[in-house]
């Protein structure tokens, strides 16, 4: 009976994994595609990302893509001078490669047919956070990013897993992570992000952390200034309380965490000790590679009927404070 248990549940973990990394971008992709014009000011873009809750826009021409403008280009393209009101769309928008928006700007972009597995591959490979969905007529179909990538774990990943490494938020966090004093400053923050190239600085007083400090608030500035550069200190921006998760939960429920509390890192803790930093990036990456790396061992008949074990999914969210600035988050059920 134990036997005939273990082949159901290896055929289980099998369905899954097929589930998840054959479905098509076009079942999981934003239909909803926030665009602008190339010639738009750079306050502009920031007025339409803040107002429609994105963290990227494409740049569109005659229904065609030509670029894309995340708020990694605010941090590392945008000066916090009176230069950023001549400075147009098309003078910071990135291509495939990450490198400033031109004419001849090839765009990272899937057709709607393809895998997530492939989609997710070519995220990786161009260090990118979403891809444009075109088309048979190569025109703006929709938008996959990272999160719906995310959104498809939840759905589709089946209730069994293998424990084995990298299956722990501790096997994919990362252990050493740069952060930013309080007294600092916004302009030594966004300095210091676009030094490092990173997307988000944890915030420390007298070593503690007591804030985070992101991306999405440096786009926000730009938003709120009205024109004027009035640009506010770290602690009227931050994020407070920072939240986090434990060092020994699976993957697959940070993954949830992370979805239903709509954020795109966390500390990670353990013993009441921040041991880590986990972003979407490192999670998603881990989850869809974990999967791969199962199917070929079920695939190649190396993985054991007694490796498999039961991965119940939680049905509930569960945090409390670990910390004056830090708010712990773990699942139940």
């Amino acid at each position: 009976m134990f036997g005939l248990r273990k082949l159901k549940l290896g055929r289980q973990v099998q369905k899954g994994i097929e589930n998840l990394l054959q479905t098509k971008v076009q079942e999981v992709m934003t239909d909803y595609v926030v665009t602008i014009a190339p010639d738009k000011s750079v306050t502009d873009a920031a007025s339409v990302m803040v107002g429609e809750a994105v963290s990227g826009l494409v740049v569109e021409q005659e229904d065609r893509p030509i670029g894309v403008l995340t708020e990694r280009d605010f941090i590392t393209k945008v000066p916090l001078s009176t230069e950023v009101f001549r400075l147009k769309v098309k003078d910071i928008m990135s291509c495939a490669d990450g490198e400033k928006g031109h004419k001849e700007c090839k765009v990272a972009a899937v057709e709607k047919e393809t895998t997530l597995a492939e989609a997710r591959r070519l995220m990786a490979e161009k260090h990118i956070r979403k891809l444009v969905v075109l088309d048979k007529d190569g025109r703006i179909g929709g938008i996959v990013t990272q999160t719906d990538l995310s959104k498809a774990i939840y759905e589709r990943v089946g209730t069994v897993g293998l424990i084995e490494a990298p299956f722990l938020v501790k096997d994919v966090m990362n252990p050493s992570f740069q952060s930013v004093e309080k007294k600092k400053g916004f302009r030594s923050a966004k300095q210091l992000m676009t030094k490092k190239n990173i997307s988000a600085l944890p915030v420390t007083e007298k070593g503690e952390i007591v804030g985070i400090f992101t991306e999405y608030d440096v786009v926000a500035q730009f938003y709120d200034t009205g024109g004027k550069l009035d640009i506010k200190e770290l602690p009227e921006v931050m994020k407070t309380p920072v939240k986090a998760i434990p060092a020994g939960i699976n993957i697959f429920d940070a993954n949830m965490i992370m979805l239903f509390e709509k954020v795109r890192r966390l500390m990670v803790i353990e013993d009441g000790k921040v041991v880590g930093f986990l972003t979407q990036t490192d999670l998603v990456h881990s989850c869809y590679e974990y999967e791969e790396v199962l199917g070929k061992r079920l695939e190649s008949a190396k993985l054991r009927a007694e490796d498999i074990v039961e991965l119940k999914r939680k049905n509930s969210i569960f945090s409390e404070y670990a910390g004056e600035h830090l708010r712990a988050y773990t699942v139940k059920g």
